[in-house]
């Protein structure tokens, strides 16, 4: 279960709020350069829109519904995977992860993850914390491969 702590990360508050809320209007100003206030892009498809930051190593997934949009997953990325830089706010991640860990040494933060799948690539679930791990490596006789990507999430019904 997720703790006090990590469900008052400024990451995991941020979860269900619309780009034009105050609490995710607040989360940019905060912690986003001056410079970079505004999505350095946008990629839509018929029920998602992501704001995307690649120099910041960031990325805002909105779920779109008739009424709303509301942030349903949070994208940090590793150096260089899919055009990002490395996750470079000044912002520790929830559950003590940091990008730069293994995938050994997220399991040994998190525990055994309850969903594990490997394709393309290796790939660690815990839904219980709405966490997903994407691992730099094709098999699991790779533990110490690098995270890719970690994404933090909300389930909507």
């Amino acid at each position: 279960m997720m703790s006090s702590a990590d469900s008052s990360h400024p990451f995991i508050k941020l979860l269900g709020s619309s780009p034009t809320s105050p609490t995710y209007i607040n989360h940019i100003a905060t912690y986003h350069p001056k410079t970079l206030d505004k999505p350095e892009s946008f990629k839509s498809f018929c029920e998602v829109v992501f704001y995307n930051y690649p120099s910041l190593g960031i990325s805002y997934s909105f779920d779109i519904t008739p009424t709303i949009q509301r942030l349903a997953a949070i994208h940090i990325y590793n150096a260089k995977i899919s055009g990002y830089e490395k996750y470079n706010l000044d912002l520790s991640l929830p559950f003590g992860l940091d990008i730069n860990m293994t995938g050994k040494e997220v399991v040994e933060t998190l525990g055994e993850p309850s969903v594990k799948s490997k394709y393309p690539k290796c790939c660690i679930v815990y839904p219980d914390k709405g966490v997903q791990v994407d691992l730099a490596a094709k098999d699991w006789e790779e533990p110490n491969c690098s995270i890719e990507c970690l994404t933090f999430y909300q389930e909507f019904a």
